[in-house]
């Protein structure tokens, strides 16, 4: 439990709460803030011995004991007339000003899935500003649970913009859930404990699936024709696929293109990293009536990336259906994911022709900063080694005469 102490800086006098559990460089750090003397330039004394880093045994803390501080202020830098806060003494809504991190969403009974979806989407700012755009244009309610569902999602965006009440982001997310209910059902199923735990890639699929028929795209109309939305514009990528019949090869390849929102990284006991999982996902096999054989064969059907939008999501498929046991399993397997991820290899000849001018540069770019580390670590090391060896020459010196 704190105690009230006080301290003495020459002719001042100052009163705070010290914590006996803590140890003496937050007393230290507390004194910094009022006096501007920096923590390693104090020398804080008790009945006439100094404080080292921990506090001595004949320390017995108690209100209004007193302290004396030795040391300078830094030269430059004015004491400040605020108060010092601590974290422990701001209520939700200060924490979450003062914090650089988005503010949290309340689980509403199992709803960390939704929110882990929303905290995902809310770090797209053109995302953000496509939901401000349309509940402007959209004030009255809706008899369409989707246009609802649209416009409940914009208000938890300006909410977490404004993150100053935490009472109104929970009620934001409370319309939310309900909205998102309304539109699809499996995420009100209840069991006799509350709501059931969905799955993230479900609720973020579900609501990416409603924007994409009802948000357009900044200057498009409402709804938004096909592929000209604005999570089109933001997350749609162009899928060239191609079918090739593996029982017939004289049969013409049929190529077609598909739109997708994710790419799927799929994990099997071979794969250990992202890369190889978008890789194994993007090829496979069908099975599918033949024309040409008039009866059902294996086909092979491979993908690539014709189109490459602003943000690329990536699935990992962690779910599949055991035929044996009739149940759906998740699977647990580590699968790395690299902080930069080059996709170039995935994408179709036209589309890496347009791109490989531009990574061409960037890689120029990047080997340039890295030779420069390289060089003045280089230099570093030889002006040490200069310099030790002239000091050892001086010294040599001295020793002969």
């Amino acid at each position: 439990m704190a105690v009230s102490v006080n301290v003495k800086w020459g002719r001042e006098k100052f009163t705070l709460d010290l914590d006996p559990t803590e140890s003496p460089e937050t007393l230290k750090a507390q004194l910094f803030g009022l006096t501007q003397v920096l923590p390693e330039r104090q020398k804080v004394m008790f009945k006439g011995k100094a404080i080292g880093e921990e506090w001595p045994k004949t320390v017995k803390f108690k209100a209004n004991m007193t302290f004396l501080l030795m040391g300078s202020a830094v030269d430059g830098i004015t004491k400040s007339d605020e108060k010092v806060v601590f974290e422990e003494d701001l209520d939700d809504s200060e924490k979450i000003a003062a914090s650089a991190l988005p503010p949290g969403l309340p689980n509403l009974g199992n709803t960390c899935y939704l929110n882990a979806s929303v905290q995902c989407m809310a770090k797209v700012p053109e995302l953000t500003v496509a939901l401000k755009d349309f509940a402007r244009t959209h004030p009255g309610p809706s008899a369409d649970p989707g246009v609802e569902l649209v416009k409940a999602m914009a208000v938890v965006f300006v909410m977490m913009e404004q993150a100053s009440n935490t009472q109104m982001i929970g009620a934001s997310v409370e319309n939310m859930v309900t909205k998102l209910r309304a539109v699809n059902p499996l995420f009100g199923e209840a069991g006799p404990h509350g709501f059931s735990q969905q799955d993230a890639q479900e609720a973020w699929q579900c609501i990416m699936n409603t924007m994409r028929v009802s948000l357009p795209a900044p200057g498009g109309m409402a709804p938004p024709p096909p592929s000209k939305s604005a999570v089109d514009q933001l997350f749609g990528l162009r899928m060239r696929e191609t079918l090739t019949n593996d029982e017939n090869p004289d049969e013409a390849p049929s190529v077609q293109s598909t739109d997708e929102l994710a790419l799927s990284c799929s994990i099997t006991k071979d794969v250990g990293f992202m890369a190889s999982g978008i890789r194994v996902g993007l090829s496979g096999s069908i099975e599918k009536r033949s024309e040409s054989l008039g009866r059902d064969a294996v086909y092979t059907k491979t993908s690539q990336i014709d189109r490459l939008p602003g943000y690329v999501v990536v699935q990992f498929v962690r779910f599949f259906f055991k035929e044996r046991s009739q149940e759906q399993c998740k699977i647990l397997k580590d699968v790395k994911f690299p902080e930069e991820l080059d996709l170039i290899e995935f994408v179709t000849p036209e589309l890496g022709k347009r791109l490989k001018p531009m990574r061409n540069a960037f890689e120029e770019h990047r080997n340039a900063e890295i030779e420069a580390e390289v060089s003045f670590k280089k230099k570093q090391e030889a002006d040490g080694a200069s310099a030790d060896a002239m000091e050892t020459e001086g010294a040599a010196a001295a020793a002969a005469a």
